[in-house]
């Protein structure tokens, strides 16, 4: 896809749905239940970014069973599988991002609901906060236990040293 192409897509009826959301000024932190609505009125979530992290706006679209289209950047790849649960490009691809959009569009309901169900999938097996706030609390368990012998043989040589 060249630049043309990409001029097109933004002169059709897609574009208009492109010029809309961009009529909508950012207004700050949105609370979750917008958040929740906007990514359910979606058919997919588009992140095209140049630096993240692992993006927990990504989890919640997955959790939410919607497809993501965004780059290869950071722990994105880990979250999204490319034609699995979504798509990924190159940060600063406008064509590559075009053509994520446009395989999206051209999906079916169902396929999108068949890669939305594998985002969830993945995304409740790796980053349910029950099953990692139990992973976490166990390893802080695992650190005191090591840990609380080592502070106690530490602090029975700083008693003696300053005796």
């Amino acid at each position: 896809m060249n630049v043309g192409e990409v001029s097109e897509i933004f002169r059709s009826p897609f574009g208009f749905h492109i010029a809309k959301l961009y009529e909508r000024k950012a207004e700050g932190v949105r609370g979750l239940s917008e958040v929740r609505k906007e990514i359910l009125a979606a058919r997919a979530l588009v992140l095209p970014s140049f630096a993240e992290g692992l993006p927990v706006v990504i989890m919640e679209a997955m959790a939410l069973r919607r497809p993501v289209l965004t780059t290869y950047i950071a722990g994105i790849p880990e979250l999204v599988r490319h034609g699995e649960n979504g798509w990924l490009f190159p940060a600063g691809s406008v064509c590559q991002l075009a053509s994520a959009m446009e395989q999206c569009l051209s999906l079916t309901p169902e396929e999108i609901q068949t890669m939305g169900d594998a985002g969830h999938d993945l995304v409740v097996e790796r980053h349910l906060i029950d099953s990692e706030a139990a992973k976490l609390s166990e390893l802080f368990r695992e650190d005191k236990t090591h840990t609380s012998g080592t502070l106690n043989q530490t602090s029975a040589l700083t008693v003696t040293t300053l005796e």
